[in-house]
């Protein structure tokens, strides 16, 4: 039987990037996106389909994984990729664009972990979407609602892990400079694309990560800078 992938924001370009990869592994994937984006899912097949939720909503994304993750059991990985980005310094930015920020990418992700994690498989995996202002002051000082709330997104990893010792349940960061997207590339059209990390390459290091060939690699950060 194949292992089963729950995927959020699997629809855009580094989800879809992510689902393929993860049925190359041969793995079952269920991915998660915004309920407007759905009409644009491709059909449901034995390796692949999508569902439309606010994951920002605890108990709209309680009820949906809960149903769906009862029928699939058990979950064999994770991935949070859901969220969102916006720009702003420190004295520019609001206290609602941090609220906004917190909601897209730690509250999706939190709300996604708790729901999952009844259902994980014994030594699962969940891997979260990082980034480098979270990390580095000098990258985030431009996009500060951003930064933090990407910045609780390693807290989460790190409570997960402790969480979830007794059933080797592990969770991993993988942390992504600028992501070669035609949404980049338009927002950014003078820039070396070159130098920016693919989606593929990202959504392979996920997937083997969450594969039996990478069952070594566990609660770590990964740097995916490429040359940006």
């Amino acid at each position: 039987m194949s292992k089963t992938a729950i995927i959020t924001g699997s629809l855009g370009s580094l989800g879809r990037a992510t689902t393929t990869c993860f049925k190359e592994y041969g793995f079952r994937v269920v991915g998660f996106d915004r309920p407007q984006t759905i009409e644009h899912a491709p059909a449901a097949s034995d390796t692949e389909e999508h569902h439309g939720v606010d994951l920002s909503d605890v108990a709209s994304t309680q009820t949906l994984l809960n149903t769906i993750c009862e029928a699939k059991k058990p979950i064999h990985a994770g991935v949070m990729i859901a969220g969102g980005f916006s720009m702003g310094n420190l004295l520019e930015t609001s206290m609602a664009e941090i609220h906004r920020m917190l909601a897209i990418n730690f509250e999706t992700a939190f709300n996604t972990t708790q729901a999952l994690m009844p259902y994980m498989a014994k030594g699962g995996r969940l891997i979260y979407v990082g980034a480098k202002p979270a990390l580095e002051p000098s990258a985030g000082q431009h996009m500060s609602a951003y930064a933090f709330s990407k910045s609780l997104v390693f807290r989460l990893a790190e409570m997960v892990n402790e969480a979830g010792k007794e059933r080797g349940i592990s969770a991993s960061v993988v942390v992504p400079s600028i992501i070669d997207t035609p949404a980049n590339r338009e927002a950014m059209p003078q820039a070396n694309f070159d130098d920016w990390v693919r989606a593929g390459e990202i959504g392979e290091m996920i997937s083997f990560m969450c594969s039996e060939h990478g069952r070594a690699v566990r609660n770590t950060t990964i740097k995916m800078y490429a040359n940006s």
